[in-house]
């Protein structure tokens, strides 16, 4: 039962997380991998990850209800993956309306907030609020600036040579 992981509800060892249905980062990471056995199957997959991030009709009780249609909601271990993902299956312009997204969550964001480099948190600061929670967060981090990659590969077109590296 799900309610029993140490991620779920309150108290001694929980995180105060949600359980969440169609994940941006499983939806993306089954594509990636190739866990379909028909293009249905890749199809569906696919329209679910989109319906996620167009975000038009959240389910009641998501955490998705209280963010902005077309936004990103991945973290660490989807973001490096979700603009590639998007252009090699077809999505190309749900991968562009999440590039040039400016409210939190998003790129954009941290710039128009004056960032000079990438967060570790989405909410690391916030007009609203501030200054998130200093546990975990750091001002000068790698993983949100996976996009680069992207930004180079897809929107540039350099691309590796692995017959002549560098």
């Amino acid at each position: 039962d799900y309610e029993e992981n140490q991620f779920s509800g309150q108290g001694p060892g929980k995180k105060g997380g949600v359980w969440e249905d169609n994940s941006q980062t499983a939806l993306l990471w089954f594509l990636k991998l190739g866990f379909y056995d028909y293009e249905t199957m890749k199809s569906d997959v696919l329209h679910l990850l989109i319906e996620n991030i167009e975000n038009q009709h959240p389910r009641k009780g998501s955490i998705r209800q209280s963010q902005q249609q077309k936004s990103l909601a991945v973290g660490f271990l989807g973001v490096s993956v979700l603009l590639p993902v998007l252009t090699t299956h077809g999505a190309n312009e749900t991968a562009y309306d999440l590039l040039l997204q400016d409210t939190i969550p998003s790129w954009l964001f941290e710039v128009k907030a004056g960032a000079t480099t990438t967060w570790e948190r989405w909410n690391s600061y916030d007009p609203e609020n501030g200054f998130g929670d200093s546990e975990m967060n750091s001002y000068n981090h790698y993983a949100y600036g996976a996009i680069v990659e992207w930004l180079y590969a897809y929107v540039l077109g350099i691309q590796v040579d692995s017959n002549q590296p560098g």
